[in-house]
Formats: structure tokens, C-alpha cells, sequence
């Protein structure tokens, strides 16, 4: 609980200052609807699509483990402000180690998640973009029982809050962006999870 407080606490700080960053600067990754004046340049795309393969690691107790995912990205499709919003769907698998049980028996987790989050960008300072947002997520618990009397499969299913925050690195592979953030997902229990990827762009304005 101590450790998803501090998560929490973190990214409210960052969320804070990248947000007073953002207005101090006055800048938007789209053009300036008031001006039309583009941005400068190192800014992200203004609007396109991306694919965002990910590793990860999930820091849950019972049910952690190494993540593979895969998301996509809708760069910017609208603004609040001088805040530009992206959409971003996301599915995951957590390969969740297995313990034991009595009379010798092993227990196997697995996790499926579906994420439906929303990203505010905030203006990149020199080669790192930070970001901040917030979605749901539905989570499936899959476990296995296996004992010398015989096994059995369950399966549950919540419907939570993610909170995440992080920080892209634009231009470092050229067109592709790497990007490392955490997440909070609240969801039947507290879930942490540390996360790395690549965002590849298939097309922008």
C-alpha cells in the first residue's frame, strides 16, 4: 500500500509540473488554432496513428510477473486547452509465476488486461516529452490448480482505474520514440506495473 501511495504522490507531482510547464510555455504539439503558427521544431506529429509495442514488469504480489503488450495510439485527435489528448487502447498479458500447493500440488495466474486510456502530452523540454493520464481497464484473473487429487481452472474478471505518467524520448530513433512510464491500476487490488516501448508512427500531419 506504502508503494502505490508513493506512485500516486509521483505522478500528481508530475502531473502538476509538466502542467504548469505546459502553460508557462504556451506551446501545443498541433498548430495554433488562434495564430495558425506551427510548432517548433522537435515537436511530436500533431495528429496520426502509432503502434506501441511494450515490455513491462508487474509488481503485484500474488499474480505479478513479466508483461508483453501491444497499443495503439490516436496522436492528438482533440485539445483542452493547451493540453493535447490521445487516445490510447492497449492488451497485455502477465506471465505470473507459479507457487506451490498442499499435497504437492503447483498453483499457475495468469492476467489478461484491456486498457482504454486517455494521454495528455505537455511540451517536450530538449529531448524528453513527458506525459500523464487516465483510463479503465478490465482485468481477467485466470488460475490453474494442479494436485495429486486432480486440478481445476477459475477465472474472474474486475473492471478498474488506471493512473499512469511517464516520459518519451523524441527523435532518439529517428522516427520511432522510445518511452518508459508506470502505471497504478486499480482494479479488485492495487496493481503497480513499470513499462518500456517503442511508439512507431504510421502516419501524422
Amino acid at each position: 500500500m506504502r508503494k502505490a501511495s508513493a506512485l500516486v504522490l509521483l505522478l500528481a507531482l508530475a502531473f502538476s509540473f509538466t502542467t504548469a510547464q505546459a502553460q508557462a510555455q504556451g506551446l501545443v504539439y498541433a498548430k495554433n488554432t488562434q495564430t495558425q503558427e506551427t510548432l517548433p521544431e522537435g515537436s511530436a506529429m500533431a495528429s496520426g496513428f502509432v503502434i506501441i509495442p511494450y515490455v513491462g514488469y508487474n509488481l503485484e504480489d500474488v499474480v505479478g510477473g513479466f508483461l508483453v503488450g501491444f497499443g495503439a495510439e490516436f496522436v492528438a485527435p482533440f485539445a483542452i486547452s493547451n493540453l493535447d489528448l490521445s487516445i490510447m487502447p492497449s492488451v497485455e498479458y502477465v506471465f505470473s509465476e507459479d507457487f506451490g500447493a498442499g499435497f504437492g500440488g503447483t498453483v499457475s495466474t495468469s492476467v489478461f488486461q484491456i486498457n482504454g486510456d486517455i494521454i495528455a502530452k505537455f511540451a517536450p523540454s530538449g529531448s524528453i516529452a513527458p506525459f500523464a493520464g487516465a483510463g479503465i481497464a478490465y482485468v481477467i484473473f485466470n488460475v490453474d490448480t494442479d494436485t495429486a487429487f486432480g486440478g481445476f481452472d477459475a477465472s474472474s474478471s474486475d473492471i478498474g482505474l488506471n493512473l499512469l505518467g511517464g516520459v518519451s524520448f523524441p527523435g532518439a530513433f529517428g522516427n520511432f520514440e522510445p518511452y518508459v512510464m508506470g502505471r497504478i491500476t486499480l482494479a479488485g487490488g492495487t496493481a503497480i506495473t513499470i513499462i518500456g516501448g517503442l511508439r512507431i508512427p504510421l502516419g501524422g500531419s
